[in-house]
């Protein structure tokens, strides 16, 4: 009506596009997106490629402990995302005027997100991606040791064994996994020496992308129970381990270098734990335990380590019953000393004294004089690094005077700014020792009065 020429086809084509644009968008997450190439597709190229070009497609503000960070999308992008138990990569992007590092990688709607402090000030530009390689590779060796370790422990110890969890990073592993019991030593070393001997035997990858999960199923992938996969998946194979994985590995288990399992425990009824290091780190362990070694040796003296270690053991073991005869001696000589230092004060048999023992020893003490004794009060003070601990005992008769060694201690403790407890025939108190003659002789005011 108005002369103008309307296309049907190329109105719905329009129509199309803007709902896949609608679509992806969605798919983002809740969140204020600047979008910068409208119709890019992110592509992962980092099982072949740790730096490749790339631009920035979106970018978004985050708030975070650390204060205001940025994610960033690219078009293609060689950084692995954080997933099934594998960490992040981490690296760099660089342009010819800046270079920003990228902090982690993490997944999202199945968009692959980096994590940055700041934004390039030339959005635009092109980027070189460059990922963090010496800890890619020392994060595929840990990875491709937990295959390694899984396949290990359903051999040795039975087909029982099924993944309950992993955490694999540049430092460590950490496989959970069903089994009833406990290791012994001897398992331990058993499995750690099958895991070795793969790596010694150099096992090339054999990597499968984009195989039918019928496929993977029938050359016997191993597959988490529970765990969705699509109808197309990606298998990882070693020589016998065959597992479905969307992780990095190694080319060849030689890569790994060494193999080292850390400790075992149980974290849940059926559910146990073996944390493991591998190559570099695997290395540095060893040479540590060979320092502690030959300065354990310096230390002994003796050729012989391992008998000039028992040798010490006998001889600490000699010394302490030494000491323990000698602190009996002492508390008996102790005890008679107190006994006959005792004065009378309203009747009462009084003892009031400063020792030079711990707490244990006076409340043993304190114990021993009253089942020995009648109509006695004792309070026992020790000092300690600035810290006074006072103790007050009374004999059974004294009770039925209303004599009571809570309250007495409660009126005592005050002169050392501090506070105490205990039952009506032996009661203690901490505090300052600043106060503790004042202390004293406030509870020979008490027993006067």
């Amino acid at each position: 009506e108005h002369g103008v020429t309307f296309d049907l086809e190329v109105f719905n084509q329009k129509m199309q596009d803007q709902k896949k644009r609608s679509k992806k968008a969605s798919k983002l997450s809740q969140g204020d997106w600047h979008i910068l190439l409208e119709d890019e597709e992110e592509e992962f190229v980092g099982y072949k490629h740790l730096e490749t070009t790339i631009r920035i497609t979106r970018y978004r503000i985050v708030e975070t402990n650390k204060g205001n960070q940025f994610e960033l999308i690219f078009n293609l992008t060689p950084f692995y995302p954080e997933g099934g138990g594998q960490i992040g990569d981490t690296g760099t992007i660089k342009s010819k005027n800046e270079k920003i590092d990228v902090l982690n990688t993490s997944k999202e709607n199945n968009l692959i997100i980096h994590l940055v402090d700041s934004l390039p000030s030339r959005l635009n530009d092109d980027f070189i991606a460059c990922v963090d390689s010496f800890r890619r590779k020392s994060i595929s060796r840990n990875h491709t040791a937990t295959h390694l370790l899984h396949e290990s422990l359903r051999s040795i110890l039975g087909e029982h064994v099924t993944q309950k969890g992993s955490l694999v990073t540049d430092k460590h592993l950490r496989f959970d996994f069903s089994h009833f019991s406990k290791f012994e030593y001897s398992e331990i070393k058993r499995i750690e020496s099958d895991v070795n001997n793969k790596i010694l035997s150099n096992i090339s990858l054999k990597e499968y992308l984009d195989m039918p999960i019928s496929k993977a199923e029938e050359l016997g992938a191993l597959m988490l129970f529970g765990e969705k996969y699509n109808d197309v998946v990606r298998m990882i194979q070693f020589n016998t381990s065959k597992e479905l994985c969307g992780g990095t590995h190694v080319n060849a288990t030689g890569e790994i270098g060494l193999f080292k399992i850390l400790s075992e425990s149980s974290i849940s009824a059926g559910i146990r734990r073996i944390e493991a290091i591998t190559g570099f780190e695997a290395i540095q362990y060893f040479n540590k335990q060979q320092e502690l070694i030959q300065d354990i040796s310096k230390t002994i003296k003796n050729r012989d380590l391992k008998q000039g270690v028992s040798d010490l053991v006998l001889s600490k073991k000699n010394l302490e019953k030494e000491v323990e005869t000698l602190k009996k001696s002492n508390i008996s000589n102790l005890k008679k000393d107190l006994l006959d230092s005792k004065e009378t004060i309203n009747k009462i048999n009084f003892i009031c004294r400063k020792v030079n023992i711990d707490t244990k020893e006076m409340k043993n003490l304190s114990f021993q004089i009253r089942s020995e004794n009648n109509n006695l009060v004792m309070l026992l003070a020790a000092e300690n690094k600035g810290k006074a601990i006072l103790t007050i005992m009374l004999t059974d008769d004294l009770l039925a005077k209303r004599l009571n060694a809570r309250d007495l201690i409660q009126e005592v403790s005050k002169e050392i700014n501090g506070s105490g407890g205990g039952q009506s025939f032996f009661a203690t108190a901490g505090g300052s020792s600043e106060g503790l003659e004042n202390a004293l002789s406030k509870f020979r005011e008490l027993i006067s009065s």
